[in-house]
């Protein structure tokens, strides 16, 4: 367990590198200005639409029944994968159709506070249009990564997004001076896609080939549909928690949204290399115990121990050292001495978020692999109802901090909820 664990936190660890200079290139060009405002709400959009039909459903939904076909015979693995990928590819195409013709409403509802700045509100709007291809890309490059999991290839499937972070940083540098904003979106486009291209390249050395196979009657896509729809409805909730940020931050100064984003990839670091890790890992291992408890309960200790004693420490260093960090990372070019100081505050509230997300992701592992989707949904509507009203009762009196607050405490309040559910479960 803990060489997996290594592996992909290894290869998530080197594509968060790459994520933290993209945030720097991004930085340097556009600060924390009402573009990149605009910029943000469009991608939280996109972002929205890949975590919940993507990476949030497919992993949890698909790696399970896929570990139980390929087991017994590759080849019908194989052709079950194509299958849903065909299948999940047509959702996605109807979703980003669905986005074009209605990011007009998307945004408002995204960003209220945007649609009386035309120049941020229409901005969004083109911009959402620009990536509504993002989505296809990336329910196709989940796949791949969620194949390449069960062959236990975690470094390759960690480091795949690498190439997501160089095509934007890429493509800013090149563009940013002739295009402005557009530069980002288009190399979030160029990014996915290469992503997608390393894993399939990856995944031919194991005999897999991409073939359209769209067998609706296929019961196994059936039930893999069936799991799908509460992780969906999961991810959305739990996704709830940064649409209520951006709504509520559309209401306050400028260049707050771009604070809540550039704070999060401290945040976001961590969390990828400990909690994502964890998920990544566990969901294929776990299920490949199914019929053994003891294995389960003796692997959950181990991913725990390894997430808490790392998510500790990363809370340390980022209260200790959230302003220095944060000036040396981002302030250049057009952002400012005040930009770093708004955006450490955000990052030490938003720290102990870095526990409450790695513990929850190890948690609902366990039920996603015993193919119970529905306790993760009832935990996470909890845990929104807590940040709702944290987030409400505070920002008048703290302001942007009651915001990542909000998330440190509904997180770490899921997290025991969840503690005593897989206790009650595996015994």
């Amino acid at each position: 367990m803990y060489r997996k664990l290594f592996g992909f936190s290894l290869g998530t660890g080197i594509s968060r590198v790459f994520g933290f200079i993209r945030e720097i290139v991004i930085a340097h060009f556009f600060g924390a200005s009402a573009s990149l405002d605009a910029f943000w709400v469009s991608f939280r959009i996109a972002n929205l639409a890949r975590e919940m039909l993507a990476e949030g459903s497919i992993i949890p939904s698909f790696v399970p029944l896929f570990t139980d076909k390929v087991k017994s015979d590759h080849q019908a693995g194989y052709r079950f994968a194509n299958t849903a990928i065909c299948i999940v590819l047509t959702i996605a195409l109807m979703i980003s159709i669905f986005t074009v013709l209605f990011a007009p409403h998307l945004v408002r509802i995204i960003s209220p506070g945007f649609y009386h700045d035309t120049f941020r509100f229409n901005l969004a709007i083109r911009l959402t249009r620009t990536m509504s291809p993002f989505l296809p890309i990336m329910v196709v490059a989940t796949f791949f990564m969620g194949i390449l999991n069960y062959f236990s290839r975690f470094f390759v499937t960690g480091i795949a997004p690498v190439l997501f972070n160089i095509g934007i940083i890429a493509t800013s540098v090149i563009f940013a001076k002739y295009i402005g904003v557009y530069s980002i979106a288009i190399g979030v486009l160029i990014g996915g896609i290469g992503q997608a291209t390393l894993q399939y390249h990856f995944l031919k050395s194991h005999g897999y080939r991409f073939r359209p196979y769209p067998i609706f009657s296929d019961p196994t896509v059936r039930r893999m549909l069936h799991l799908m729809l509460p992780v969906v409805i999961s991810f959305l909730v739990l996704r709830l928690s940064s649409i209520i940020n951006t709504i509520i931050a559309s209401f306050l100064a400028v260049g707050s949204i771009s604070y809540l984003e550039y704070a999060f990839r401290f945040i976001y670091l961590p969390i990828g290399m400990i909690g994502v890790t964890i998920a990544n890992v566990g969901i294929p291992t776990f299920t490949r115990q199914f019929a053994d408890i003891g294995s389960i309960t003796q692997d959950l200790h181990k991913a725990l121990k390894f997430g808490i004693l790392c998510s500790v420490a990363a809370i340390t260093l980022l209260l200790i050292f959230a302003h220095p960090l944060c000036r040396i990372v981002y302030q250049h070019g057009a952002f400012t001495a005040v930009d770093t100081y708004h955006t450490s505050r955000v990052i030490r509230f938003y720290s102990f978020a870095i526990l409450g997300v790695t513990l929850n992701r190890t948690f609902s592992s366990i039920f996603y692999a015993l193919k119970e989707p529905t306790t993760p949904l009832k935990v996470t509507l909890i845990g929104v109802t807590i940040h709702l009203g944290v987030a409400l009762t505070f920002v008048g009196r703290l302001g942007l901090v009651a915001l990542p607050l909000g998330v440190s405490i509904s997180s770490i309040s899921s997290s025991i909820i969840y503690g005593i559910l897989v206790k009650r479960r595996l015994g």
